[in-house]
């Protein structure tokens, strides 16, 4: 069972989720420092690193669980969120290069 978006929107406006934020991105730009020219998905509730992250990426794309629901994102251009199914994802074989997991295991 996935949380719900407006929890999870609602934690990370918070100060803790400000600092788990903070932490996360730390521990991710150890091992991810640019992903240029890759297609990244991020699945779960991965908006604040795909924006960071995903500044050089090829394409990116948030795929948001069904039951956790989904916002649209990017505010401005052309939205890049899809709701899916955790076994049915909309992608064929070999065309995303990174995948960031968060609030997906859940």
């Amino acid at each position: 069972m996935h949380s719900d978006i407006v929890d999870l929107r609602s934690f990370y406006s918070t100060t803790l989720g400000r600092l788990a934020e903070r932490s996360i991105t730390m521990a991710l730009s150890s091992i991810w420092a640019a992903v240029p020219n890759e297609r990244l998905v991020g699945l779960g509730y991965t908006l604040p690193w795909l924006e960071r992250f995903g500044a050089d990426a090829e394409r990116v794309f948030a795929f948001m669980p069904a039951t956790q629901g989904a916002v649209v994102w990017p505010t401005t251009g052309p939205t890049a969120t899809a709701l899916v199914f955790d076994e049915e994802l909309p992608l064929v074989d070999s065309c995303i290069d990174r995948v960031l997991l968060v609030h997906s295991l859940e």
